[in-house]
């Protein structure tokens, strides 16, 4: 959708996003469980979900000129309360795919134990 539209995927997913704002799912019936936290202390925040694509882009040096064969993607998700966004540059180079780098950004507000959150972000990447 963003190569129709004639955007840059980043800049696309940024403007999907929109506004930054606190979203409220339970006020309009919504059945959604805020993994059992209450909206008013883990509201879905779209500031800090833009941040961190704007984080891992920089990180990641989004924007460079990629060598022949390579590509670059984004993604963003909100879950458990927490913020992630991850490039992952792939190269595909005689018919096999390779990934080059992956660079993720994570915001999960207070962290008790560091090194745990260190391996779930290396467990999904694998």
């Amino acid at each position: 959708m963003a190569v129709e539209s004639g955007l840059d995927s980043k800049d696309y997913l940024l403007k999907l996003i929109g506004k930054d704002q606190k979203v409220d799912l339970s006020e309009d019936g919504y059945k959604y469980s805020n993994y059992g936290e209450s909206f008013d202390d883990f509201p879905i925040d779209a500031a800090r979900l833009k941040n961190v694509i704007n984080a891992v882009a920089k990180n990641a040096n989004w924007g460079d000129k990629l060598p022949k064969g390579h590509r670059i993607g984004i993604a963003a998700n909100r879950s458990f309360c927490s913020y992630v966004a991850t490039v992952v540059r792939v190269s595909f180079i005689k018919g096999k795919v390779k990934f080059e780098k992956i660079f993720y950004v994570i915001d999960a507000g207070k962290v008790i134990n560091p090194d745990r959150v260190k391996s779930q972000m290396e467990g999904a990447a694998i």
